[in-house]
């Protein structure tokens, strides 16, 4: 089969602005985004060895399913006020400073 360089010009769309802002907004972030989903990859895992549900957590947190859904996402950015407030309410530290 012949690769058609016309007929996949023809039918390839241009990115959207949208999509071009995700994807500077990825590359200028990536580290970052990296350390948010391994953290959120982190928390999931004890969730799992405490039996805990995401409702929990949010109940525990006092904050809504769907900010502890957007946390374990991967996609948020940890502030340190909710990194303290997952590890008081999983009883269990995140990360160390030491």
């Amino acid at each position: 089969m012949k690769f058609n360089v016309e007929r996949l010009i023809q039918i390839a769309e241009p990115l959207s602005e949208e999509e071009i802002q995700e994807r500077k907004f990825r590359r200028e972030n990536s580290e970052w985004l990296k350390f948010s989903a391994s953290m959120a990859l982190k928390i999931r895992k004890i969730l799992r060895q405490q039996g805990i549900t995401q409702l929990e957590l949010a109940r525990r947190m006092d904050t809504s399913a769907c900010q502890v859904n957007k946390l374990l996402s991967g996609k948020a950015n940890f502030e340190l006020k909710t990194i303290f407030a997952i590890q008081e309410a999983l009883h269990t530290p995140l990360i160390s400073l030491a």
